[in-house]
């Protein structure tokens, strides 16, 4: 739900800078999201988001963080 809402917002949002970083979980849930080994982020959710950014002009960089526990 978090991710559909994240979506919108960028899709309905202006903003002043064409570069994003964007934090991601260092955990694979795949098929939705996972990181490969050489730290690239796949999966459904890194396609919806750079479907995003290409229709609006702008960049993602995707950044892994650790999960707090």
């Amino acid at each position: 739900m978090r991710l559909t809402w994240s979506f919108l917002l960028l899709v309905h949002c202006p903003a002043f800078s064409e570069e994003f970083v964007v934090g991601v979980e260092e955990i694979s849930y795949q098929p939705y999201y996972s990181l490969q080994n050489d730290g690239r982020y796949v999966g459904f959710a890194r396609d919806m988001l750079h479907a995003a950014a290409k229709s609006t002009g702008h960049t993602f960089v995707y950044r892994p963080l650790p999960i707090e526990r």
